[in-house]
């Protein structure tokens, strides 16, 4: 499973019989921006960026500065399409947000103990 960026476009709907140019605009933008650092691939309606792991923050903070860019979702790619890889890909990243959530509470309990000892040593 590899984390790819996904990138819809701004009013590109709207540009009709010019699509075709403002998507590779749009392609060369982003190439001369991220240099070698993602492969990039699209269709009518979006964009997606393969890049390694090391390189990934870098690609989405430039796609963050990137004109004509309405929306970055991170997906992730799966090459099996097995119902049973589906699956286990699903169950993996359910794991994964569930640990994050957990955290976050943890954070969250921690920081409300940290304010009530404070209170009280006032």
């Amino acid at each position: 499973m590899q984390k790819i960026l996904i990138v819809k476009y701004a009013e590109l709907n709207t540009k009709k019989d010019n699509i075709g140019m403002f998507l590779r605009t749009l392609k060369e933008n982003i190439m001369v921006k991220t240099k070698d650092l993602a492969n990039i691939t699209f269709d009518k309606g979006r964009m997606f960026l393969k890049t390694n792991e090391e390189d990934f923050t870098k690609v989405l903070t430039i796609l963050q500065k990137t004109f004509g860019i309405h929306e970055i979702m991170v997906g992730y790619q799966i090459e099996d399409t097995s119902l049973e890889t589906i699956e286990e890909a699903i169950d993996a990243y359910k794991e994964y947000t569930d640990a994050q959530i957990e955290a976050i509470e943890a954070a969250e309990d921690l920081r409300d103990m940290q304010d009530t000892l404070a209170e009280k040593t006032k």
